[in-house]
């Protein structure tokens, strides 16, 4: 985990800036880096649309991004990769 993800969820969570499910999903890009929304939902157990949702809440807080595009192995359309910002919050 890098230090400034780390200060981010820690303000987030002290400032219950954020849900569990949102950090978690935070912790998971942490541990196991970048992903689509359809991946982190693999990863996680969660829901799509619940992704979806704390995916939103992450970049509306600014902790993390939309990076690029990848095509879906399953649609073959153009998805997001997310990933935490490196930048401070």
């Amino acid at each position: 985990m890098n230090e400034t993800s780390l200060e981010a969820y820690r303000y987030g969570r002290t400032n219950k800036q954020f849900s569990k499910q949102a950090a978690q999903v935070l912790d998971n890009l942490n541990l196991y880096g970048p992903g689509t929304r359809a991946e982190l939902a693999r990863r996680t157990g969660f829901k799509l649309s619940a992704i979806c949702g704390r995916v939103n809440e992450l970049i509306t807080i600014g902790v993390v991004e939309d990076k690029y595009k990848v095509p879906d192995p399953d649609t073959l359309r153009n998805v997001w990769v997310v990933s935490v910002k490196e930048e401070g919050v």
